[in-house]
């Protein structure tokens, strides 16, 4: 069973299905069992060798839910299996009681046999045991009875005393028999004393009342003597009983106290039992969350170290990507920033070409004209610069190819169209509403009052006026000098 349980852990990290009934088949070597488990555990080997997975990594690798749950079902494993396989010596045991039992079977058979003879002995000792104690209780009510009986007899009947008259009446008759007895005998009879219990006088003599005094007294001590013995008699009657009944409570009480006693004493164990019984289950507890703790520390650091080797594995793994990554990051940044400077550079180099071609057309021009520009090519020529576009036509070092219809240009297309369009601006500002000569005087004499910058608007909308406008009209007006007109002169000079 030892190996078995110790085989269970290693061959679920394997993934080889091994339970309960696999173990009980390979312990009663049932056919076919072994071999299948054999090629399973050989067929995993030879997998977990090509791929170079080893013990400890599998562990590992193994998730920490998957490790628990094969933790607990091989503590259910273990448990279960040394419940249902029996041990060595138990079996050996087995066989050996089984042995004795077979040998002395026969025996058991005759005696059987001989059971109902010695079962009817136990009957008839019961039997006479019944009749004794039948006896027994017969003899008991007998004497309660008879105690009874004399306690009735026991009461004494006192009798009521006579009356007076009875009592002379009684005397009489007393007299009369003691007469009779004296004439038969021959002595002679008072004279007091008539036949048939009759006096003839109403006075009795003093022998007669000393007789009745005698037979009154006698009859008084005998009542007395009968009272004072039915009195003793009943004291002791009630001394007897009230003794009996002191016993007798004495006894049960002394049961009672003893069941209580013994009640006592049996719940008294029954708390120690279940103190003991608390104080084991909080050991127990205490013990079972200790090892709990433990054992959760212990997961604790093993999901960690587990962690740790597969981020430092994920590391080595990534090591070389990493590498490429860092390589094609540099390259894509130097790239950007090559295309960055020649961007850069390109968008200068064509600023100063433009500044350069726009400085060389006004020397030409200068040189041509005096140093006298015209203000319309001016215009003309910053509007193209501000365009980006080229003064000066390009180069091409090719042969001009012979062509009836020569192909036209985009950029001198697009210089065209901008200067077209900043023709039709000019035009339709000067043409649209163009002011008189007293408009004009009237602007002038209010240019004073009015601010700075309606002022500048309104020379340089005079000097525009005055260049588009007809030659008669500009020989007839003449207005003055204004600040904006002293600077444009002084700007083309």
């Amino acid at each position: 069973m030892n190996n078995f349980t110790r085989l269970e852990p290693t061959l679920k990290l394997l993934g080889i299905s091994f339970n309960l009934n696999t173990a009980q088949d390979l312990m009663q070597e049932k056919p076919g069992v072994a071999t299948r488990l054999l090629y399973q555990l050989y067929v995993t080997l030879e997998k977990k060798k090509k791929g170079d997975i080893s013990g400890t990594l599998m562990e590992i690798m193994q998730p920490a839910a998957k490790a628990g749950l094969h933790k607990k079902e091989h503590e259910i494993y273990s448990d279960r299996l040394h419940q249902v396989v029996k041990r060595d010596a138990d079996q050996k045991l087995q066989k050996i009681s089984q042995h004795y039992e077979e040998k002395y079977q026969p025996m058991d058979d005759r005696l059987e046999m001989t059971r109902p003879i010695q079962q009817q002995r136990p009957l008839r000792v019961q039997d006479e045991k019944r009749m004794i104690n039948s006896e027994k209780l017969l003899v008991s009510r007998q004497k309660q009875k008879r105690i009874i009986t004399c306690n009735q007899a026991a009461t004494v009947q006192v009798p009521k005393p006579p009356p007076y008259t009875s009592q002379l009446n009684l005397k009489r008759s007393n007299n009369s028999i003691n007469a009779m007895n004296k004439k038969r005998s021959g002595q002679p009879v008072p004279r007091d004393v008539v036949p048939g219990g009759s006096s003839q006088g109403c006075e009795v003599p003093e022998s007669g009342t000393k007789l009745t005094l005698q037979s009154n007294s006698k009859y008084i001590q005998n009542i007395r003597q009968r009272l004072e013995e039915s009195a003793g008699a009943r004291e002791q009657r009630e001394k007897r009983r009230d003794r009996f009944l002191d016993a007798r409570r004495d006894e049960q009480l002394v049961k009672r106290l003893t069941r209580q006693t013994q009640q006592e004493h049996r719940l008294a164990t029954q708390l120690l039992q279940i103190r003991m019984q608390k104080d084991v289950i909080r050991e127990n507890r205490l013990f079972r969350e200790q090892q709990y703790q433990q054992r959760r520390e212990k997961d604790f650091l093993e999901a960690l170290e587990r962690e740790a080797a597969l981020a430092q594995q994920a590391k080595l793994d990534r090591a070389e990507d990493i590498l490429k990554e860092r390589e094609f990051c540099k390259r894509n940044a130097a790239e950007r920033a090559q295309s960055r400077y020649k961007k850069h550079f390109k968008s200068c180099k064509d600023i100063l070409e433009q500044i350069v071609d726009l400085t060389t057309k006004v020397g030409e021009y200068r040189q041509l004209t005096e140093n006298q520009i015209p203000e319309k090519s001016m215009r003309e020529w910053k509007e193209l610069l501000f365009n980006g576009l080229p003064l000066y036509e390009p180069i091409n070092c090719q042969q001009p190819e012979i062509e009836f219809t020569p192909p036209l240009d985009p950029v001198e297309l697009e210089k065209q169209e901008i200067l077209n369009n900043q023709d039709y601006d000019e035009y339709t500002i000067l043409f649209v509403c163009i002011p008189t000569n007293a408009e004009l005087k009237r602007l002038s004499a209010s240019s004073e009052r009015e601010d700075p910058f309606d002022l500048a608007t309104m020379s340089l909308f005079q000097n525009m006026v005055y260049e588009w406008a007809w030659p008669e009209e500009a020989g007839q007006t003449k207005l003055p000098l204004t600040t904006t007109t002293f600077l444009d002169t002084l700007s083309y000079d």
